[in-house]
């Protein structure tokens, strides 16, 4: 990648690891060190989490201004990890979400 920026390099890894996208592919797009590729998955994960762990306490919902009813969507999703779809089962855990319509507020609970 000729003359390719910094903040580009970082931005376009930072999209593909969010897509879920291998690594090694990653390093290949990118044309970044594979050790430094894995250095910001790791951080971009732990950034994630990080955010995650903040929303797990807000409060959603409930009546705004006018007490007009605040419209809240709800799902849940259920994670669990096998590498290639092969191995051992794993029971996972589920991750229940929620989110405000106007403001974008968010409620995660694992």
């Amino acid at each position: 990648m000729d003359n390719i920026r910094l903040e580009q390099l970082l931005s376009r890894s930072m999209c593909y690891c969010s897509h879920g996208m291998p690594q090694n592919i990653i390093v290949h797009e990118t044309e970044i060190n594979e050790s430094t590729v894995v250095d910001w998955s790791n951080f971009c994960r732990e950034a994630c989490q990080a955010w995650v762990e903040r929303q797990q306490n807000r409060q959603v919902g409930g009546l705004d201004k006018n007490d007009e009813p605040i419209v809240v969507e709800v799902d849940e999703t259920k994670y669990y990890h096998r590498k290639y779809h092969t191995g051992l089962w794993r029971a996972g855990y589920w991750v229940f979400g929620a989110i405000e319509r106007e403001s974008g507020s968010v409620f995660l609970l694992k």
